[in-house]
């Protein structure tokens, strides 16, 4: 920025010097205002390479810039999934316009972003509970067991699960 600003003032002082004595090495320029051919095309040079090297930093930032946006879309996705699909009773359950629709595999959904019904496995001996596992396999064999998901009947659509007692 200080090249360019000195820059200017040279030129400003030269086309300014009309009196006649010449530049300063004391020659007169070709069209005789006291401003050298070549000090003009250095000068013109000087400006194209500054903005040659104002133009290098604005592609990489331009560059960045998009690939800023980009994750920002990938991470805005996120979020809208997060609340289209929100986490209760350590399930997801899937909003609709008649309420909430689930359960489904929270695991399912956070590796793979898949919506993957749970299973009705058996009520619980407690009133109003029952148990529920994904039909995927999430554990190795030998290393545990799978998960189970104990949900309360209040969170679940009537009549969508009943278990003969």
């Amino acid at each position: 920025m200080y090249s360019m600003v000195h820059e200017r003032s040279d030129e400003h002082n030269w086309a300014n010097n009309r009196s006649g004595l010449g530049n300063r090495t004391g020659e007169q320029g070709k069209h005789g205002r006291g401003q050298p051919e070549d000090y003009r095309a250095s000068a013109a040079a000087r400006r194209c390479s500054t903005v040659q090297q104002f133009n290098r930093p604005s592609r990489s930032l331009l560059q960045e810039n998009q690939a800023l946006k980009e994750e920002n879309r990938k991470l805005q996705s996120e979020i809208d999934a997060e609340s289209m699909y929100p986490f209760r009773e350590s399930v997801r359950w899937k909003k609709g316009e008649d309420g909430e629709d689930g359960p489904f595999c929270p695991i399912c959904f956070a590796k793979e972003k898949m919506l993957m019904p749970l299973i009705l496995r058996h009520r619980m001996t407690t009133p109003g509970v029952f148990s529920f596992e994904c039909s995927q396999v999430h554990v190795p064999k030998g290393m545990g067991r799978e998960p189970m998901y104990v949900i309360k009947e209040s969170s679940l659509k009537q009549g969508r699960y009943t278990y003969p007692d």
